[in-house]
């Protein structure tokens, strides 16, 4: 009896060492920010990121959707411009009309008044 009860103890203790150890480390993951990250976080504008969330991001919506339709619409003139050499008129034109706004409206993070990066 006593060797079957010292042996339910030691799985109890096991158990109970390793709940600690996942809630420390969970604990301990979350609290731990860098210095870099502190400072973006930091560097944001209050007044900025209101705007962003309000005016920004749905003018790049509509922006988005506008040059979605604009390069539809030029479809047949980029395919003439595609003939001639280095033969990238597609590619050149759906990243200027759909992919520069969905990356500033999508990729960047909000209240990051950065073009260059995205």
């Amino acid at each position: 009896m006593n060797g079957i009860d010292s042996n339910l103890m030691v799985k109890s203790l096991r158990k109970m060492n390793q709940i600690t150890l996942a809630v420390a480390l969970l604990f301990l993951s979350t609290v731990s920010m860098s210095a870099e990250v502190q400072d973006r976080i930091d560097a944001y504008d209050a007044a900025f990121t209101i705007l962003d969330v309000l005016v920004y991001r749905p003018v790049g919506i509509a922006a988005t959707i506008a040059g979605t339709g604009l390069f539809a619409a030029m479809t047949p003139l980029t395919a003439i411009a595609q003939i001639a050499p280095p033969h990238d008129a597609f590619a050149k034109t759906a990243n200027i009309l759909i992919g520069a706004p969905a990356r500033y409206t999508f990729r960047r993070p909000v209240g990051d008044s950065s073009l260059a990066r995205y």
